[in-house]
């Protein structure tokens, strides 16, 4: 095998025969010929611009030595005029060009504010500035660390002086992995492969392999490693990095300082095999979860690399789900997403202008995710042990699909054209909601589950969630449509194509008779939800809010009716519920909710087995109601006494 030597400026394994010279070859710090050549016209070019007033003496201009011991006097007045004599204009100009690519090659502190044309070049990380740069030059003692200028490495040293030492490795360890890790490089697949797999073993079973690898420089010769054109070494050495990333928050450090993250989304976003694409996207959140300064980071990510479109463009990629790879690409880009959104102020705005190659725009993408429950659920089921990967899948998306409903309004068209309303009103229906069997005869309730184990196993292949799952989907669901309520379009699509009002009751009612450990925004999402959609929130005539309310009445009132005794009863010293204080909030709320409805719906007829009157009357009984949460349901009741239609029957008003 040729034998290959590191360059100590380009750290790049090439031919010790053919690319470094013989002087160099058994050097401890070798240099190749191309860096000696660039290193030599670098000093030269410093040294130029470092006097400015230089003159470029050409050869037929050059001064000859006198052969005479003594000059004229108009000899040696002619030589000082020479000598002092002002530099010419193309000598100026040369001398300018030359610091300013000087500059431009070693940024000063002064120079980190790069024009946002130029912010994707910064591929490099600066240990001082800890940020993104241009261009940066490793230290000399650690080989670890990167600079973007002497200035900076003064300024951080204190900082960077603990790190700053190489790493010892026994020598009979040396030998023993050193060889390993060069066989990497191996052209011979089944070699290299052999070698991958050792390394994986070493890695697992020794504590120590961390701080070898450090040592051997294998960081560096596997981020070589993934700038190959051979896929199968690109792939191993992308799974390997990530296992030390997760076990090693040094190797991480090492990654990041060695500008690893530039090559990692530039493989999430451009790499041939969907596999290699996928383990970027995996690599890249082991290091944003192991790396010391995660804002950092991720403001390198941003600002530097053009994350968000990479990741988008993997999501897309994996949207059809069709194996475990493409789950966990989109729960790993998922995941990074929201993190970025997190931490980084822009990239919301990134986010929201994101287009797919197909043209379509994020709310199409992540629409089409969202209603994909089955097929997410479904790999959930089959393809993990324990861990509930879909389940995050599915989460995440709703996440990302509400940080940009809410946080950037302007989106919200797009996913109005992409239909979301009625995705979201399609998964709660078959999905969200838990009915329990009727209460019935004992024949009634076997013909009842009978047909539902023919629906369910035979003719419907919908995932069943089970209750934990179901809520945390209704949790994140419902907040989530409530925003397209307020666009007139959306609403009426809501209202008249998936009987909006109705299912609004259904999951309010749901959510209040719910045994489940609820968060308290759940309950009042959900009646937010109700109240947009029997009143939409933007401007209607009274009279079709009316009508839209008496069209309605049974399922309005009866309803308000069972929300508000529910409520009180979660107000008995008895009750399991944990803080009263939220249960009052609640109640005070679905009481304005009754005020406005008596007041929209102007004489309403009275609904069977409904007396709300009534309820509104105990909670102005009740002992545990608070002074405030009385006068609502005073005012609640007298408008509703005074406007709607009361039966002639003694009976109903006695029993107010």
């Amino acid at each position: 095998m040729e034998e290959l030597l590191e360059c100590e400026e380009c750290h790049v394994f090439q031919s010790k025969k053919d690319e470094f010279r013989e002087s160099q070859r058994e050097n401890p710090r070798p240099v190749c010929n191309a860096c000696s050549t660039k290193r030599a016209w670098t000093m030269f070019a410093a040294d130029i611009a470092a006097c400015p007033n230089a003159r470029v003496i050409h050869n037929h201009g050059a001064p000859q030595p006198s052969t005479t011991s003594s000059l004229s006097a108009a000899q040696r007045s002619r030589e000082r005029s020479l000598n002092n004599a002002a530099p010419t204009a193309w000598e100026h100009a040369a001398a300018e060009k030359i610091k300013q690519e000087l500059k431009d090659a070693n940024p000063t502190s002064d120079d980190k504010s790069i024009s946002p044309g130029d912010a994707v070049r910064r591929t490099k990380w600066c240990a001082g500035c800890n940020q993104g740069v241009v261009s940066a030059q490793r230290c000399s003692q650690c080989k670890r660390a990167f600079f973007c200028s002497t200035a900076c490495q003064k300024t951080g040293w204190l900082k960077h002086k603990a790190q700053c030492r190489a790493i010892s490795v026994e020598p009979s360890v040396a030998a023993l992995w050193s060889p390993m890790l060069t066989a990497t490089r191996s052209s011979n697949t089944d070699e290299s492969y052999r070698a991958f797999s050792t390394i994986q073993a070493w890695m697992a079973s020794d504590s120590t392999a961390a701080t070898v690898f450090r040592g051997l420089n294998g960081v560096s010769m596997f981020l070589q490693h993934l700038e190959s054109v051979d896929l199968e070494s690109t792939c191993q050495s992308l799974l390997l990095i990530t296992r030390f990333v997760e076990s090693s928050a040094d190797i991480a450090e090492d990654v990041v300082l060695m500008g690893g993250v530039a090559t990692l989304v530039s493989l999430a976003a451009n790499a041939l095999d969907f596999r290699i694409q996928a383990s970027a996207v995996v690599a890249v959140g082991s290091l944003i979860a192991s790396f010391h300064d995660p804002i950092a980071l991720t403001r390198h990510l941003v600002n530097d690399l053009d994350a968000i479109s990479a990741l988008l463009r993997v999501l897309h990629q994996a949207s059809p789900l069709e194996d475990d790879v493409e789950l966990v690409a989109c729960v790993q880009s998922t995941a990074i997403l929201l993190q970025l959104l997190e931490h980084h102020p822009d990239a919301l705005s990134q986010l929201a202008t994101f287009q797919t190659p197909d043209e379509d725009d994020v709310g199409a993408l992540l629409t089409g995710l969202v209603g994909r429950v089955d097929t997410i659920y479904r790999l959930n089921r089959s393809a993990t042990k324990g861990v509930p990967v879909g389940h995050h899948l599915y989460l995440n998306l709703l996440a990302l699909t509400g940080a940009l409903v809410h946080a950037y309004p302007e989106c919200k068209p797009q996913f109005v054209v992409a239909n979301v309303v009625a995705t979201i009103c399609t998964t709660i229906d078959k999905h969200c909601q838990l009915p329990p069997l009727p209460n019935t005869t004992i024949m009634d309730v076997l013909t009842a589950w009978i047909m539902w184990f023919i629906w369910t196993f035979i003719y419907d292949w919908r995932v069943r969630l089970m209750t934990s799952e179901a809520m945390d989907i209704l949790d994140r669901l419902v907040p989530l449509l409530t925003p397209f309520l307020s666009l007139p379009a959306a609403c009426d699509d809501f209202t008249a194509n998936h009987r909006g009002i109705h299912l609004a009751s259904s999951v309010l009612r749901h959510v209040v008779d719910s045994d489940a450990n609820l968060a308290p925004r759940t309950r009042l999402s959900a009646l937010d939800l109700f109240v947009c959609a029997i009143l939409p929130p933007f401007d209607v005539p009274e009279a079709d809010r009316q009508r839209r309310i008496e069209a309605n009445v049974d399922v309005i009132v009866g309803t308000l009716d069972h929300v508000l005794t529910r409520t009180l009863a979660f107000l008995d010293p008895n009750s399991s519920e944990k803080d009263t204080t939220l249960a009052t909030m609640f109640l005070a709320e679905a009481v304005k909710c009754t005020g406005l409805v008596a007041h929209f719906g102007q004489a309403m007829p009275p609904v069977d087995h409904t007396n709300l009157p009534r309820t509104l009357a105990q909670v102005l009984q009740h002992e545990n109601v608070l002074e405030d949460v009385k006068w609502i349901a005073m005012a609640a009741l007298i408008q509703w006494v005074r406007t709607t239609v009361l039966p002639l029957d003694s009976s109903y008003y006695h029993s107010l």
